[in-house]
């Protein structure tokens, strides 16, 4: 078995060179991977580190994120893939219990834990490097909601960085990826969900934490809500493109009301006029069909309770958008 890590980059960031050692520096023998660099923009003195090192360099037009994913697809070899964004890392040991976890030809995803760090300083106390696995799930068994949700609240779909998969499971979708950014970790794990349910592929959850997940400096963020906004718009985009491309109708109708969630949250905050709060009663209509569904994307509050806040906006809408900007921040803080 060979593996293929794809690292995808976005603009010059100053860490992209220790995400690139950290996936040289693995305790797996180095013939056993490969690694190939996707970025959208020149940079001469890291063309020729990376070419002192014999890496695949490649440079894209495209600037999103599946679209460079999509390329390092089909520049790769391996049997199976994994993902690596340029601001994370991998620990040593990580590609050698990827190679171990799909040793079990039943196994087609396999998604590991993390540890948070800021510059080099080590955020999350005990951290273990061995990927002992968790759970494990046919495909079939995650169209059940609660397995679903206990699934995505344990981060099953979360990160890029923490994602390994089957090249024919990767390949038979990776098109679709081409021009989304956000939600795409959200959207490599249902697309492979869909896939997995043809191609009878379990999916695997292990509680090492064999990857670094980089928590952004302050000076990076920008304003809380032009953020919130701009991730509720490009994630919608993903959500809509999922619903479309999914032939499980339960994870079509899953999506469906993380969709309408999503957009009641994103009427909230944009301008108050007569067509947003026409939009906001019939996404509230909507909600109520299934009053106490929940999901573990964009909340983990049944419909209710985002068809109360979207009724109570109607009237007293800037403290509403107070309390959301509010939460999303503080999940910001704890995540970016």
């Amino acid at each position: 078995m060979r593996l293929s890590v794809i690292i995808t980059g976005y603009t010059k960031r100053p860490f992209i060179k220790e995400a690139i050692l950290s996936v040289l520096n693995q305790t797996l023998k180095k013939d056993r991977y490969e690694i190939i660099f996707v970025k959208n923009y020149e940079d001469r003195e890291i063309d020729q580190w990376l070419n002192s090192k014999g890496l695949k360099n490649i440079t894209v037009s495209d600037t999103s994120l599946g679209g460079k994913i999509r390329i390092g697809v089909q520049e790769s070899s391996g049997d199976v893939l994994s993902l690596l964004e340029d601001d994370d890392q991998f620990y040593p040991s990580k590609l050698e219990q990827v190679q171990k976890v799909f040793q079990n030809k039943s196994i087609g995803y396999f998604h590991n834990n993390y540890s948070f760090f800021y510059d080099n300083m080590e955020i999350t106390n005990n951290v273990s490097q061995e990927g002992i696995m968790l759970l494990a799930w046919k495909a079939d068994n995650l169209l059940n909601l609660k397995t679903l949700n206990q699934a995505l609240k344990m981060g099953i779909s979360f990160n890029n960085s923490c994602i390994s998969l089957r090249r024919e499971l990767l390949e038979s979708f990776s098109q679709k990826l081409t021009g989304y950014t956000v939600s795409v970790d959200y959207a490599i794990f249902f697309l492979t969900l869909n896939a997995s349910l043809q191609r009878n592929y379990g999916l695997a959850l292990s509680t090492g934490q064999l990857t670094r997940y980089r928590i952004s400096p302050l000076k990076e963020k920008r304003n809380v809500e032009d953020l919130y906004l701009s991730r509720l718009i490009e994630g919608l985009k993903t959500l809509k493109m999922l619903i479309e491309q999914l032939s499980s109708t339960e994870l079509k109708s899953y999506l469906d009301y993380t969709y309408h969630r999503s957009k009641l949250i994103l009427n909230i905050l944009r301008e108050d006029t007569r067509g947003t709060q026409l939009a906001t009663l019939e996404t509230c209509l909507k909600l109520l069909k299934k009053p106490m569904f929940i999901d573990h994307l964009s909340s983990s509050e049944p419909n209710y309770k985002f068809i109360l806040a979207g009724l109570t906006s109607l009237t007293i809408r800037s403290y509403v958008k107070k309390m959301l900007l509010k939460r999303w921040e503080k999940f910001y803080d704890n995540n970016y």
